[in-house]
């Protein structure tokens, strides 16, 4: 019998990553969403998503670095305390409320002012044009370890990967910009009112209108801010005797309006449909304990594409176990909506599922439409409730007249109902862009996680004290990167994380590929063991 090990480096042999999946990589973690073989996109097929492990050495000396980061920045804080060091940061209490409770946690306020302060200028930066596939950063130097900034009025020209921009509408040129800017001439910028009582923009009217028609659904809401499209809509749909199940990579939107539903919580491993299905079976079999009933209804919570992770959901079985023990389905299709699927229209065209069998779809407009705000999709009768029970609907300004002709604008170019085939186009180069990436960066010897369908992705460095470096060397390079640690990603998974355009250009992900390489030998930060598997792979343009 071959050897686990073996078999899954026989079997990733086998995989073409820009071709037809003839059999997928077992994972780590058990992202059993790489078990599809239905083609997409023409003769391709679904890429399974992967998570190769570091060695044990690397995670124990990642320990290590944070616990050396941290040891420090204690005896910094003491020097500050004695008078050895200058005390740059704000007092966290005023002189009168000097027995007071502390407002603030003692650990997060030291690992701010000695950790984050330390790589506070590779975030925060002040962009100074429209963030397309290039974008001008304002140029700033700090002479006090970044405690401040001094600006000297210069912009500089960078490639952009950190903009969730997928299918590169983020114009300041455009029909889609033009529309935008003449519904100003029109309706105004804003309703200076809540939609339930001074009613919505005739814009955003017929944006709900094209979102059900664009997903297949009956129905569909608009709100101003996806974060609260999810955060203030869970408090609609559960209640104390509802049982939630959220995959422990759910965004913090999600994880906030579960707690605040008032519902009992429980995470499942990550796309494990095992763990998922043992949480279904013990909440069906033993409600919930606390009350010492069944629970009135069962939430599975979900996203299209994990915007850490860069995976895909399993939503074919996923569905088949909703359907099983009688669940609702929630899905959150912020970074798919527009960038998966044939025609653009997420995880549930990528997977050939039946719209019907997602009973609560939910998605934003700030990636793949360049705009802003979230909509949730489904029934009518879910709509008509959601009209009703919804915090926004009442506390909340609608969405801008400007912002919603973005979204129509863009929407319809990606359906075809502009005449053109710019839609298509855009769609397929994005997916040829994130496979062509992918493979480049795992050629080179980095661990990339997710499905190479996903235009999101993570190039693992692990190290903390890495993200300082690739931010501000690629910066260097001209180019700019988003880098993710702790408390956003586990302790020994910090990262960089590419977000993938259709307006990049070949020359473009050459420029980014030729940086990475460099820095990553600089860094050491080339950890995978499986580099001769993607060697003999290549790509056609």
């Amino acid at each position: 019998t071959m050897a686990p090990q073996q078999e899954n480096e026989e079997m990733l042999l086998k995989y073409d990553p820009l071709g037809d999946l003839d059999a997928c990589p077992s994972s780590s973690r058990k992202d059993s969403g790489s078990e599809a073989s239905a083609d997409f996109n023409g003769n391709r097929k679904r890429s399974p998503n992967e998570f190769e492990p570091a060695s044990w050495i690397t995670k124990h000396s990642v320990y290590l670095a944070w616990l050396v980061l941290l040891i420090f920045a204690n005896i910094r804080e003491f020097m500050r305390r004695v008078g050895l060091e200058s005390n740059k940061k704000v007092p966290l209490e005023l002189p009168s409320q000097r027995h007071f409770p502390q407002l603030y946690s003692d650990f997060e306020s030291t690992y701010t002012r000695n950790c984050y302060m330390r790589v506070r200028d590779v975030f925060e930066r002040i962009i100074g044009s429209c963030p397309g596939a290039k974008v001008n950063l304002l140029d700033r130097y700090s002479n006090d370890y970044n405690w401040t900034f001094v600006y000297p009025g210069t912009q500089t020209e960078v490639i952009n990967t950190g903009s969730y921009n997928y299918l590169g509408f983020a114009q300041a040129s455009g029909p889609c910009a033009d529309a935008a800017a003449s519904s100003i001439d029109r309706e105004g910028l804003t309703t200076c009112g809540q939609a339930s009582q001074t009613g919505v923009p005739s814009s955003q009217q017929r944006l709900e209108s094209l979102v059900a028609d664009f997903l297949g659904t009956e129905d569909a809401i608009c709100f101003p801010m996806g974060f609260a499209t999810n955060s203030l809509h869970c408090t609609a749909l559960a209640d104390k005797n509802t049982l939630i199940l959220s995959d422990e990579y759910n965004h913090a939107s999600l994880r906030l309006g579960s707690r605040q539903s008032g519902a009992t919580v429980k995470a499942f491993k990550h796309n494990d449909m095992a763990d998922l299905e043992k949480c279904l079976r013990t909440a069906v079999v033993y409600g919930n304990k606390k009350r010492c009933r069944p629970y009135s209804k069962i939430i599975i919570i979900i996203e299209g594409i994990y915007s850490m992770e860069g995976s895909i959901c399993d939503l074919p079985k996923i569905v088949e176990l909703k359907k099983k023990y009688k669940a609702y389905l929630y899905l959150d299709e912020a970074h798919s909506i527009g960038a998966m699927g044939r025609s653009g229209r997420g995880v549930v065209e990528y997977w050939d599922v039946d719209v019907a069998d997602v009973d609560i779809m939910m998605g934003t407009f700030t990636k793949s439409f360049g705009s802003a705000g979230g909509y949730m999709a489904g029934t009518k009768r879910l709509v008509s409730h959601l009209r009703c029970a919804s915090p926004t609907n009442f506390y909340c300004t609608p969405m801008s007249p400007p912002v919603a002709e973005q979204i129509i604008g863009s929407m319809r170019i990606i359906m075809g109902l502009d005449g053109t085939n710019e839609g298509a186009l855009r769609i397929d180069r994005l997916a040829r862009n994130a496979r062509y990436f992918r493979l480049r960066l795992k050629q080179m010897g980095f661990i990339v996680y997710g499905s190479d369908d996903s235009p999101v992705v993570p190039l693992l460095i692990y190290y903390p004290t890495h993200c300082g470096e690739y931010g501000r060397q690629m910066l260097a390079r001209n180019i700019a990167v988003v880098v993710v640690s702790f408390p956003a990603t586990d302790m020994t998974e910090s990262r960089v994380r590419f977000c993938l355009s259709a307006a990049h250009t070949k020359e473009m992900l050459d420029e980014v590929l030729d940086a990475v390489n460099i820095v990553g030998d600089h860094a050491f930060s080339k950890h995978s063991k499986r580099t001769h598997l993607y060697m003999n792979k290549r790509i056609e343009w």
